[in-house]
């Protein structure tokens, strides 16, 4: 066999290489630059945060039989030889890989949930494609393995421990029945991002007509502002449409 045939194509070897690195600028403009710009509801900003790094995991895992292939056909042994020492040698990025998209998969955790770890607490603020950031107490963030998160036991607290009320006035007009009103308000709140399903949020009608007084709870309070913000959003695109 000549010797030419038995490593990978130099050509085919920089084509994939090439395709690698599109593949990371492409997701890296999506989450640094399109996000930022296109999406403006916190709600669905914090949906394709979660769901990006998956399909990322995704493309990454296609990519990476795509280049085991192409090692692997010219001569199994060189191929197999080659995957070995790359897999030894990125071994523990391998294995956070793999439990990172077990983990996002099973929806186990949710950015801005409030976790226990390792004797500590703090608040998930971005989960990746090899760790995620948990922000602690003191404002530092932590930056986790999953397979740290696999080995070690980390727990999700119950939301009612460290939770944050936030007291508004809302002004909304509706030929919707009293009763109707304030559980469509309710159903609302509990549906917007960060919202603590177990302390449901309370609503009354004030002397004044269209005017409801809330009073919602979220595990930190600076969520409070794009909650609010979303809430009014949603209230008046569904005004726009039924006027329509």
């Amino acid at each position: 066999m000549a010797i030419s045939n038995m490593f990978p194509n130099l050509p085919t070897m920089l084509s994939l290489l090439v395709i690698g690195l599109l593949i990371f600028a492409g997701f890296w403009l999506i989450r640094r630059l399109l996000f930022p710009l296109f999406v403006r509801s916190a709600e669905r900003l914090t949906r394709y945060q979660e769901v990006l790094p998956v399909v990322e995991s995704v493309v990454w895992v296609v990519y990476a039989l795509l280049v085991l292939d192409f090692l692997i056909t010219p001569n199994p042994f060189v191929g197999s030889v080659l995957l070995a020492v790359v897999a030894a040698s990125m071994w523990s990025y391998i294995q956070a890989f793999m439990y990172g998209l077990f983990i996002r998969t099973g929806l186990n955790f949710r950015i801005g949930q409030q976790v226990r770890f390792l004797g500590g607490r703090g608040q998930i603020i971005r989960m990746g494609l090899i760790s995620l950031d948990l922000e602690i107490g003191n404002g530092e963030v932590q930056v986790i393995p999953y397979h740290q998160v696999h080995r070690q036991s980390m727990v999700k607290e119950n939301p009612s421990e460290d939770v944050k009320s936030y007291m508004f006035e809302l002004e909304w007009e509706t030929r919707m029945p009293h009763n109707l009103a304030l559980l469509h308000l309710k159903k609302k709140i509990l549906a917007l991002p960060w919202a603590v399903p177990s302390l449901p949020p309370k609503v009354e009608r004030m002397a004044a007509p269209n005017k409801y007084q809330i009073v919602m709870y979220a595990p930190d309070k600076r969520y409070f502002p794009l909650m609010e913000e979303e809430l009014r959003r949603d209230l008046t695109y569904e005004g726009k449409a039924k006027e329509a």
